[in-house]
C-alpha cells in the first residue's frame, strides 16, 4: 500500500517477503536505518541525502521508515522476516568520526575485533572510566595516536539492540556524558586531540537536522527534537557531575 511504501511497516508485508522468497536469496542487507541527519555540503545546495550515509544515532531507527511512528514497527519487520527464514543484515557508517575511509577514529566497542596480543599491549579498555561510556572512544583514541590504523570491514556484521524506554536512554545519556568528561580529559593528558574536534558535531546539528525534520509529521518532529534536547541536557548534566566529582577528590 502506498501509505507504507519506503517503511518498514511496508517491508514487512506478505507481498514483499513472498517476492523475496521468491528471488531466491537467504539474507537481505539494508542500507542504513540509523536516525541520520542531512550533509551540510548538500544543504548548502539544497539537496537531501537519500542514502542515510550520515547516523547520529546507532541504536536508534530513522523516524522516517516508521509508518507508525513507534520503534517497536522495526523490530516487528525484523521479527517478520526472520520468521520467513531471512537473514537481516545491517549497514552501519560511521559518517562523523570516520568521513575519511582511510582514517577511521572510532567504532563502538560492540563493533571492534582485533588481535587479543594488540589490545594488551596497548592497555585494553580503561578499567577507571566510571561506567561503560566512552572507554571505547578511548580506546580507538590511544590505538591512533600510537600509530596503528582504523579499518571498516563492511563484511563483519555484529547485530546489537535492545529494549529502550524514556528512562533507560535518560539514564544512557547521562552515563555518556560522565565517560564524555573522563574521554576528553585523558585526552588533553596524552594531548592526542581537543574536546572540540568531537563537540563541533553539535554545532553542526540544527543545518543538519532542517530537512531532515521538514519530512517528518508534526508529531514526530516534536518527539525528535524532545529526545536531542534531553539527550543534550542528559548528556551535559553526566559531564558535569564527572567534573565536580573528579575535582572535588582533587
Amino acid at each position: 500500500a502506498d501509505d507504507v511504501r519506503g517503511t518498514f511497516a511496508g517491508f514487512k508485508t506478505p507481498e514483499v517477503i513472498d517476492y523475496i522468497r521468491k528471488l531466491g536469496v537467504s539474507s537481505i542487507e539494508l542500507l542504513p536505518i540509523h536516525a541520520f541527519v542531512q550533509d551540510q555540503h548538500l544543504l548548502e545546495k539544497g539537496m537531501a541525502n537519500y542514502w542515510g550515509y550520515n547516523s547520529i544515532a546507532f541504536f536508534a531507527p530513522h523516524p522516517k521508515y516508521l509508518a507508525s511512528g513507534k520503534i517497536t514497527e522495526f523490530k516487528e519487520m525484523v521479527a517478520h522476516l526472520h520468521n520467513a527464514d531471512l537473514e537481516v543484515i545491517l549497514d552501519v557508517v560511521y559518517a562523523f568520526f570516520n568521513s575519511c575511509p582511510d582514517k577511521a577514529r572510532f567504532f563502538a566497542s560492540n563493533n571492534i575485533a582485533l588481535d587479543r596480543s594488540r589490545f594488551l599491549e596497548i592497555g585494553g579498555f580503561d578499567v577507571t572510566f566510571p561506567l561503560a561510556a566512552a572507554e571505547d572512544r578511548d580506546f580507538c583514541d590511544r590505538w591512533v595516536h600510537s600509530g596503528w590504523e582504523l579499518h571498516s570491514v563492511p563484511s563483519a556484521v555484529v547485530m546489537h539492540f535492545h529494549h529502550m524506554t524514556l528512562r533507560k536512554f535518560w539514564r544512557q545519556q547521562y552515563n555518556y556524558g560522565r565517560g564524555a568528561y573522563q574521554y576528553h580529559h585523558l585526552r588533553h593528558q596524552r594531548k592526542s586531540g581537543r574536546m572540540w574536534d568531537d563537540t563541533r558535531m553539535h554545532t553542526q546539528l540544527p543545518a543538519l537536522l532542517r530537512i531532515s525534520l521538514r519530512s517528518l509529521g508534526i508529531r514526530t518532529r516534536i518527539q525528535v527534537l524532545a529526545l536531542l534536547a534531553l539527550w543534550q541536557v542528559a548528556n551535559t548534566l553526566g559531564y558535569c557531575r564527572e567534573r565536580l566529582l573528579r575535582t572535588k577528590a582533587t
